[in-house]
């Protein structure tokens, strides 16, 4: 799923897409010290968590500061 240009088996053929964003965003995120986390249940759907916990100078982020 991580790797560039993978895209899943659909069954409807209509879904568009290069296969780069879930590399793109794993990539991006683990220069920035976070980590991306998927969970997954055949027939009900897929949960996916981009998570950062420091910031650049290794305090805890600040969530009023967005």
């Amino acid at each position: 799923m991580f790797q560039r240009y993978y895209r899943g088996i659909a069954t409807d053929r209509s879904t568009s897409g290069s296969g780069l964003g879930m590399a793109i965003a794993k990539e991006i995120a683990e220069a920035h010290g976070g980590t991306v986390e998927v969970r997954s249940v055949v027939g009900r759907g897929t949960l996916i968590a981009v998570s950062f916990s420091e910031n650049r100078r290794g305090r805890p982020a600040d969530p009023s500061a967005i």
